[in-house]
């Protein structure tokens, strides 16, 4: 019964991480390879912080899983703005 529950907001959360695996690709495929560790990177410490964070504050283990969901959010709108920046103005390593 715990799945039930669980499966629905690990769902929501689908979405948002193909658009940052997708995004880590394509800065894989141009040489940007700075950016796509970021944005690889970024995820797990936003998981960790906001499972610190809301967990004591909003308690319950439920939490733990709509912390993944939110970190994974964040992620892929970080994911967005880079990508929309690094179309218009470019990137260089030089």
């Amino acid at each position: 019964m715990e799945a039930a529950r669980i499966i629905p907001i690990f769902l929501v959360s689908a979405p948002f991480a193909a658009i940052a695996r997708i995004t880590i690709s394509s800065f894989y495929a141009s040489k940007k390879t700075g950016l796509a560790y970021f944005l690889i990177f970024i995820e797990p410490v936003l998981m960790l912080i906001f499972m610190l964070f809301l967990l004591p504050l909003f308690g319950g283990q439920i939490m733990i899983w709509w912390s993944t969901v939110f970190a994974r959010i964040v992620s892929a709108f970080l994911a967005w703005i880079m990508k929309i920046y690094v179309d218009k103005r470019g990137f260089s390593y030089a």
